[in-house]
């Protein structure tokens, strides 16, 4: 089962999360869902997020901080694996796959982490 949710909390990154979805939407193992967390933004997230409204699953909040707003794109996801994504991460297209395959292959492993670099 390659059931993936991918949860983004987002505040006020309207300029990056384009990036961030279109990175995702390019994996060479796709994600089963896609949920942004709005938690209160008060930049033009509408506009940036618009031409994506068919592909994501947009959950607006009051501003409570990324845990809370992790916390609740969690309890909206469905999928049997999660993957929490900052909204101005510009992800490997193997990413998901690798991450998935390191879950598969030690059974025993609650979670997979990758490594990241700060800076373009």
């Amino acid at each position: 089962m390659k059931n993936i949710s991918v949860i983004i909390p987002c505040y006020n990154h309207a300029k990056t999360i384009a990036m961030c979805l279109e990175s995702l939407f390019a994996q060479s193992l796709a994600p089963s869902e896609v949920l942004v967390v709005d938690d209160g933004s008060t930049d033009e997230l509408d506009a940036s997020l618009a031409p994506y409204l068919s592909r994501i699953k947009l959950i607006r909040q009051k501003n409570g901080g990324g845990p809370v707003a992790r916390n609740r794109g969690f309890r909206e996801s469905t999928g049997a694996f999660v993957m929490f994504c900052d909204a101005d991460a510009c992800l490997r297209r193997d990413a998901l796959e690798r991450l998935f395959r390191a879950l598969k292959d030690h059974p025993g492993a609650a979670y997979a982490y990758a490594s990241f670099r700060f800076g373009w």
